[in-house]
């Protein structure tokens, strides 16, 4: 009996130890995906954050894991937030994704609706009238003020989501969050935050940690469009 609970305790150790270096290898091709200066910057972010945890959570055993309930009910004690200059400084580099104000090449209306093109950027809109507000409308100040107004349109991705994407297929956490990130490019914090705490564990926390830190606070500058409808 004692031979058969030595073998099961070195069996255990053995299948802890193989998840350990899977979970290592998965994140020795991230950080080699995401390069530098890029990894550097992201571990510095890091660095911030955790101390954020520490004088916020300093009570907590799981002080990322109770953040994230936290934030996933609306409810936090005070605001995480990098320092601008650092910002300036991580901006320069590729860890976010880039984007460039375009103004459209051509507008024009159909009788119902406002049809926006971007040309090269291969990028087109359909705004609609909502019903019975065509009467007010003037169309050519319209098309006017469509052509003034640019769009953000994405020129380079990451480095972080296309280090992200390199291991997607071997982590189901991150494969789950791209899934959902690249459907919308949009997610709320209280959102993103119970998602992730869905998943925690403690082999995964390492990239849930920069998922969260990286989407809900940083990679704010994504693609957003005001022109959804004309009254």
């Amino acid at each position: 009996m004692k031979y058969f609970y030595n073998l099961a305790f070195i069996l255990l150790l053995f299948s802890c130890s193989q998840k350990a270096d899977k979970e290592s290898e998965i994140i020795v091709r991230f950080e080699k995906v995401l390069g530098q200066p890029e990894l550097s910057y992201l571990n510095e972010i890091v660095a911030d954050f955790d101390d954020y945890l520490k004088d916020h959570y300093s009570g907590e055993k799981d002080r990322f894991k109770v953040f994230l309930s936290d934030i996933s009910a609306s409810k936090s004690i005070s605001t995480w937030q990098l320092d601008s200059l650092k910002m300036k400084r991580y901006k320069s580099s590729k860890l976010f994704d880039t984007y460039k104000l375009v103004y459209p090449d051509s507008v024009w209306f159909n009788g119902t609706s406002f049809s926006v093109d971007f040309g090269e950027y291969g990028n087109s809109e359909v705004i609609p009238i909502i019903k019975g507000g065509s009467d007010s409308i003037n169309v050519d100040s319209t098309i006017l003020a469509l052509e003034g107004t640019p769009d953000q349109m994405l020129i380079e991705k990451g480095r972080f989501y296309v280090a992200l994407d390199s291991i997607a297929h071997l982590d189901s956490l991150v494969s789950n969050f791209l899934d959902a990130w690249q459907a919308s490019h949009s997610m709320s914090p209280s959102n993103l935050a119970n998602g992730l705490a869905y998943s925690l564990t403690d082999d995964n926390e390492y990239f849930a940690k920069r998922i969260f830190i990286m989407t809900s606070r940083l990679a704010s500058q994504g693609h957003t469009t005001t022109r959804s409808s004309l009254p």
